[in-house]
């Protein structure tokens, strides 16, 4: 049976009632099928436990998985405050879900946790004998922990060069709260994910497109994903002298509304980009706390875009995820993009959304959100495979058959 989608979306002001019409409008499109899988992207103004009442009304036992956001992506373009539902039918769709919680005490312990249980009962409910795992989609909490040890933690199950591809929940660029859902259960601090497989196929593409700005600098001190010094410097004076605010100013105004623009690069051997890190908050010391580690010892660069480079990778990142479905058909197309996309494109950020629907076609639907934090693997012959944890990345998850 070919793979049906459904996709719904509700500003209802409501919880209950937004999870009801989103639902209901994504079941529409199924006509009379029961959907496999739900996922639902939501706003961090409705009530979590409120909007899964309404879903599950209308879905039932139906599995859903998803996460909250700092805006909304569908097929005709971007969306605040809304909740969109997305339901995928196929008798060829094999899939089980996972979760990890406490990423703030044990990072790598939530991943391994998360990708253990799904892979468990994916062995177990597998329809064919035959083990037929393509990819795990996750969402991690995008202001809580390190989330390249929540990926490390996932790699001692599924293996180094198993494909993860997601994107870090948000809450709508207020940097204080974010949530994962599961099933009926409504997490923070924690990572959820669900791993696909069976007959499909799944094309994945990442791409930033920021660029080096200024020298080199090393970062002298640090542990985990806190920096505590930059060329023996509080790591925060890098800001400092760029924005010309002293650290008073940077701790009243969340730092990450400001740096965003300006995440920090790092050179990985025989990647054509940077990878790149958010710094989400500064501590009275000047050290700036991130959503991944960036390692002592490391050389570092201030990174800049503009709107003609980040346009460029996302129609790279779409090229990319069309080639790698191997001539299969897409039947629906997931973007994550990140916060600092939104706040650079500004009012032309639906511009990467019709970017994909050209690579793709007009019929093919688009769906996704905006992200603190990005996971997709990286392209080299060295890297082949491995996933990292990324910033101000367009990532695109095509799945076709």
């Amino acid at each position: 049976m070919s793979l049906k989608t459904g996709i719904g979306q509700s500003k209802n002001p409501s919880a209950f009632h937004a999870g009801r019409e989103a639902a209901l409008l994504a079941l529409r499109d199924l006509k009379a099928d029961k959907p496999n899988l739900a996922f639902a992207f939501s706003s961090s103004y409705f009530s979590q436990e409120k909007i899964l009442d309404g879903i599950k009304s209308i879905l039932g036992e139906t599995p859903l998985i998803g996460s909250t956001t700092s805006g909304e992506i569908i097929t005709t373009g971007s969306e605040k405050h809304s909740l969109v539902i997305v339901v995928l039918k196929s008798d060829g769709l094999q899939f089980a879900l996972g979760w990890g919680e406490s990423l703030n005490k044990d990072s790598r312990g939530a991943g391994h946790k998360a990708a253990m249980i799904a892979n468990r009962s994916f062995t177990e409910n597998r329809i064919t004998q035959e083990l037929k795992r393509k990819v795990f989609m996750i969402f991690p909490d995008g202001l809580r922990g390190n989330c390249a040890d929540v990926l490390r933690g996932i790699q001692e199950v599924l293996g180094r060069s198993f494909p993860t591809v997601g994107g870090s929940s948000g809450d709508d660029f207020l940097f204080q709260k974010t949530y994962q859902h599961c099933n009926k259960l409504v997490f923070t601090e924690s990572v959820v994910g669900v791993l696909l497989g069976g007959e499909l196929t799944f094309g994945i593409g990442s791409r930033h497109g920021w660029r080096p700005l200024g020298k080199p600098r090393q970062v002298t001190r640090a542990v985990a994903n806190i920096i505590y010094e930059i060329n023996r410097q509080p790591a925060v004076s890098v800001y400092e002298e760029y924005f010309g605010k002293d650290i008073t100013e940077l701790k009243t105004e969340p730092l990450a509304s400001m740096a965003i623009l300006y995440p920090l690069g790092m050179a990985i051997p025989g990647e054509e980009e940077y990878l790149l890190r958010n710094p989400i908050s500064v501590t009275e010391e000047g050290a700036l706390i991130c959503a991944a580690e960036v390692p002592e010892g490391e050389e570092i660069r201030l990174m800049m875009g503009n709107k003609d480079s980040v346009l460029g990778a996302a129609s790279a990142a779409a090229h990319t995820a069309l080639k790698n479905l191997y001539g299969a058909r897409a039947k629906i197309v997931f973007v994550f993009s990140s916060i600092s996309r939104d706040k650079l494109l500004g009012r032309y950020k639906d511009s990467e959304i019709n970017l994909v629907r050209e690579v793709f076609g007009e019929a093919v639907p688009v769906v996704g959100f905006y992200t603190y934090g990005e996971q997709a693997p990286l392209t080299s012959e060295i890297n082949i495979g491995q996933t990292y944890f990324q910033n101000a990345s367009f990532v695109v998850l095509a799945i076709g058959e």
